[in-house]
C-alpha cells in the first residue's frame, strides 16, 4: 500500500511537471522601412512610416513643443506590414520643432524623429508696385529674410501669368532680389496682379501686388456720321481714359454745337446740327485731343450733312408701274408724314410706301398677276408727324392729312380714317373709277393695328401701320392681311375672339356682304354639296381644302376652308378659295372672264 502511494505521487508529480512546460512560439520582430529621421513641411503636411512586425503593435507621437501640432494614424494594428501617417500643422513659429514617433510591438520599440522647419520671415522693401507704365518694364523686388536665399521661392498666381513673370530669388548686394517682368498692356483698362513669396515647401510667406496702367485711349465710335439736310441731334461715343478738350471746325455760320453732358469713361457725346438750307453738302470736324502732354492723343469725328433735297409736292403722283395685261388700279398714300419726309432722293415717304407695294405683291396670287396692276403713290403732306392716339401720342389729336387714328389704344387694333380727303387724293392718280380702286393708307406709326373700311359700292380703304413687331404681326403681315385680303380680295377674318356660336345678327350681316361679293373664304354651312369651295373637293392636289369650324371671330356655326391662312394670323399665305376669289376680282376689273383651268395652271 505504501509502495502504491509512492508510485501514484511520483506519477502525479511527473504529470504536473509536464503541464508546467510552455511553448512561447517565435520571438517578436519589428523592422522599419526607411530611416529614422524625417522632415515635415513648414507649411504643414504628412509623412508616412512603414514597418513590419509579427505581432500586434501600437504607435504614439510626442513633442516637447506645446500644443497638439502633429498626430499619427492609425495608432494600433495587427501582425504584418503596416504604414502609419504623421500629419503636422503649419509651423507658425520662427523656430524649428521636433516630434518623436514611437512604435511598440511585443516588447520591441522603434522610434522615428520628425523635424519641422521654422517659418521663414520676409521683410519686403515694397509691397505694392504702382503705376507700372502700359508699355511694360522689368524691375526687382527686394526683401530680407530669416532663411538662406535658396530656401525662398517666387511664383505668379496663375490668373496673372499671361502678363507677369518672375525669376527665382537671388542674393543681391545687401538683400535678396526677385526679378519681375511686366509685359505691355494693350487694353484701355488698368490691371493688377499678385506675386507670392514662398518657402522651399511652397508655403506662402508674403504677397507683392503689381499695378499696371492702361493704354491711353481717345477714340470716336463711329468716326464718321452722314446726315440729311434736316436739323437733328446726333451722337457718337467717345472712349477715353485721359483728360481731353474738344474743338469743332466748321463753316460759318456755325451749324454744329455740342450738347453738354456728364463725363464718363465711355460717354455718348451729342451734337445739335442745324437744317441745311443750301443744296450743297457741308462738313464739320469735331476734334478731340488729350490735355496730357505726356500722352498727345487725338481723334476726329467727321460730320457730313447733305444739301437740301427736292421735295414731292402735296398730291403729286409717283407712278410705280403700269399694267401690261389688265388694267387694275391700286393707290398707296400715307398719313402722318411731314414735308421733311417728302424728299425725292431716298425720302422717307417714298421708301416707306414702296416697301408697302413690295409687301402687297410678295404673296400669291398677287406675285403671279402683278402685271395686271397699275400702281401709284399719291404724296400727302401732314402738318404733324405720327398718328393720333398711338402709344407716342396718347390722348393727342395730331394735325394729319387724313386724320388716321387709333380708336382704342391698348385694347384694340381698330383704326379710323377720314374717307373724304382720302378719296379726293386717290383721284389725283390717273385711275378709271375710285369705286373700283383699292386705297392703301400707310400710317406713319410702329404700333400694332390695322383696319379696312369697305362700302357696298366697292370702295375700300385699308389702313396699315408700319408695325415693328416680330413676323407675322409686322408691317408685311398687316399689308397682306388688310390690303391684300380685306381690301382687294374682299375676304373675311378667319381668327376667333369668342368660343360661342355665330349670333343671328352676325349671320345676317355675313349674308348681306356675301351678296356684295365678299366673304369667299368662309361659309355658314359645311355641307359638301353646298359649301362655297366645293369645287376644290374633287381636285386631288387640293386635299388640304376642307371645312374647319371657326371664322369671323366665332368658334362655332361658321367654317373656313383650311387650317391656316393670312386672314387668320397674317402669315404670308392665302388659302386656295381666297386665291381663286382674288384672281376672279383681277379678271373682273380687267374686263376679262375668269377661267378655272387657267387659274389652276398658274396657281402656286
Amino acid at each position: 500500500m505504501k509502495r502504491a502511494l509512492l508510485l501514484f505521487l511520483a506519477f502525479t508529480a511527473a504529470w504536473l511537471a509536464g503541464c508546467d512546460k510552455q511553448d512561447d512560439g517565435p520571438a517578436p520582430e519589428l523592422t522599419l522601412s526607411g530611416g529614422t529621421e524625417k522632415t515635415l513641411a513648414t507649411g504643414g503636411g504628412s509623412e508616412s512610416v512603414t514597418f513590419t512586425t509579427n505581432t500586434t503593435w501600437s504607435a504614439e507621437i510626442a513633442s516637447a513643443t506645446p500644443g497638439e501640432w502633429c498626430r499619427v494614424s492609425p495608432e494600433s494594428g495587427g501582425a504584418g506590414t503596416a504604414t502609419v501617417t504623421v500629419t503636422a500643422e503649419a509651423n507658425p513659429d520662427t523656430r524649428s520643432r521636433t516630434a518623436v514617433l514611437t512604435i511598440r510591438a511585443g516588447g520591441l520599440t522603434e522610434t522615428v524623429t520628425f523635424t519641422q522647419g521654422e517659418k521663414g520671415t520676409v521683410s519686403l522693401a515694397q509691397k505694392v508696385y504702382q503705376d507700372i507704365p502700359a508699355e511694360g518694364l522689368s524691375f526687382d523686388i527686394l526683401f530680407d529674410g530669416s532663411l538662406d536665399c535658396d530656401q525662398y521661392g517666387a511664383k505668379v498666381l496663375i490668373e496673372y501669368r499671361n502678363w507677369l513673370s518672375v525669376e527665382q530669388p537671388e542674393e543681391g548686394e545687401s538683400s535678396y532680389r526677385i526679378g519681375v517682368t511686366v509685359r505691355p498692356n494693350t487694353s484701355s483698362s488698368s490691371r493688377s496682379g499678385r506675386i507670392a513669396i514662398v518657402d522651399k515647401t511652397g508655403a506662402g510667406l508674403d504677397t507683392v501686388t503689381v499695378e499696371q496702367l492702361q493704354q491711353n485711349v481717345l477714340k470716336w465710335d463711329p468716326r464718321r456720321i452722314e446726315h440729311n439736310y434736316t436739323a437733328d441731334v446726333i451722337s457718337s461715343e467717345l472712349q477715353s481714359n485721359t483728360e481731353y478738350r474738344i474743338e469743332i471746325e466748321q463753316q460759318e455760320p456755325a451749324w454744329v454745337s455740342r450738347i453738354e453732358s456728364k463725363a464718363a469713361s465711355t460717354e455718348e457725346l451729342r451734337f445739335q446740327i442745324g437744317r441745311n438750307e443750301s443744296k450743297l453738302p457741308r462738313t464739320a470736324l469735331v476734334i478731340v485731343q488729350s490735355t496730357n502732354s505726356d500722352s498727345p492723343l487725338r481723334d476726329t469725328l467727321t460730320i457730313v450733312q447733305s444739301g437740301i433735297a427736292d421735295f414731292y409736292r402735296d398730291k403729286e403722283v409717283i407712278t410705280i408701274q403700269q399694267a401690261t395685261e389688265g388694267n387694275v388700279d391700286l393707290v398707296f398714300m400715307g398719313d402722318g408724314f411731314t414735308i421733311d419726309d417728302m424728299a425725292t432722293q431716298n425720302g422717307y415717304y417714298e421708301t416707306s410706301l414702296r416697301k408697302a407695294v413690295d409687301y402687297f405683291f410678295d404673296v400669291e396670287p398677287y406675285r403671279t398677276y402683278r402685271n395686271y396692276f397699275n400702281v401709284y403713290i399719291v404724296c400727302a403732306v401732314s402738318n404733324d408727324r405720327g398718328i393720333s392716339g398711338s402709344l407716342d401720342h396718347k390722348g393727342e389729336t395730331l394735325d394729319t392729312k387724313f386724320s388716321v387714328a387709333y380708336t382704342d389704344v391698348g385694347n384694340s387694333s381698330g383704326m379710323e380714317v377720314d374717307a373724304e380727303p382720302a378719296l379726293e387724293y386717290a383721284e389725283a392718280a390717273p385711275i378709271r373709277d375710285v369705286t373700283q380702286t383699292l386705297i392703301v393708307m400707310i400710317a406713319n406709326c410702329p404700333d400694332y393695328g390695322g383696319t379696312t373700311t369697305s362700302w357696298s359700292n366697292g370702295i375700300s380703304i385699308a389702313i396699315c401701320p408700319m408695325i415693328e413687331n416680330e413676323p407675322p404681326s409686322d408691317y408685311r403681315g398687316v399689308v397682306q392681311h388688310e390690303a391684300g385680303g380685306h381690301g382687294f380680295g374682299k375676304l373675311i377674318d378667319e381668327y376667333i375672339y369668342y368660343s360661342t356660336a355665330l349670333p343671328d345678327d352676325m349671320k345676317a350681316s355675313f349674308r348681306q356682304w356675301e351678296g356684295f361679293g365678299h366673304n369667299a373664304n368662309a361659309d355658314l354651312t359645311d355641307d359638301p354639296a353646298r359649301i362655297e369651295w366645293r369645287e376644290f373637293y374633287e381636285l386631288p392636289r387640293y386635299g388640304m381644302v376642307k371645312a374647319f369650324e371657326r371664322a369671323y371671330m366665332y368658334a362655332r356655326g361658321i367654317w373656313r376652308p383650311e387650317t391656316n391662312s393670312c386672314m387668320n394670323n397674317n402669315v404670308s399665305y392665302f388659302n386656295a378659295p381666297s386665291r381663286k376669289k382674288i384672281v376672279e376680282r383681277i379678271m373682273e376689273l380687267s374686263g376679262r372672264s375668269f377661267d378655272m383651268n387657267d387659274f389652276l395652271a398658274k396657281d402656286a
